[in-house]
C-alpha cells in the first residue's frame, strides 16, 4: 500500500497522498514529502473531520478548505494541515473498503485528469483484496 501512495503523490504533483481504511482498524498508509504526523500517529484525527463519510459516498474535490465550507470542516482542515483534498473511495466486490485521497497543505486546481488519476490508484489498491 504504500508503494501505491507514493506513486500516487508524485504523479498528482501531491505534498502527500493516503490511503485510511474503513475497517475494524481502520490503518492509514501515507506517503509524500509534506506527509502530516496525524498521518501515521493519529489518523483518527482524520476520521474525526467526518471528511471520510463525504469521499465514500462517491469522488470529493475540495479545492480551498480554508473558506466556503462549514466552519468545522474548516477548523478540521486547519488542524489537520490540509488546504485542498481530492479522494475517493476505495471499493470491492465485497463493498467499499476505505479511501484513497492527495491532498496538499495549500488550496489547490485539482483537474479531471487528477480525478481520474486517482480513480485509477484507487481501482489498483482495491485489487489488491
Amino acid at each position: 500500500m504504500e508503494r501505491i501512495v507514493a506513486l500516487a503523490a508524485s504523479a498528482l504533483r501531491a505534498p502527500f497522498a493516503f490511503i485510511i481504511l474503513t475497517g475494524e482498524d481502520r490503518r492509514c498508509f501515507g506517503a509524500g514529502p509534506d506527509l502530516p504526523d496525524w498521518a501515521t500517529h493519529d489518523a483518527g484525527a482524520f476520521w474525526r473531520s467526518g471528511i471520510v463519510d463525504l469521499i465514500s459516498d462517491g469522488p470529493v474535490e475540495m479545492r480551498d478548505l480554508t473558506r466556503d465550507r462549514p466552519p468545522e470542516q474548516i477548523a478540521a482542515a486547519a488542524e489537520l494541515g490540509i488546504g485542498s483534498l481530492i479522494g475517493v473511495p476505495i471499493v470491492t466486490s465485497a463493498g467499499p473498503v476505505g479511501v484513497f485521497c492527495a491532498a496538499d497543505p495549500q488550496p489547490t486546481q485539482w483537474n479531471d485528469d487528477d480525478a481520474e488519476m486517482l480513480k485509477q490508484f484507487a481501482s489498483t489498491a482495491a485489487s489488491d483484496w
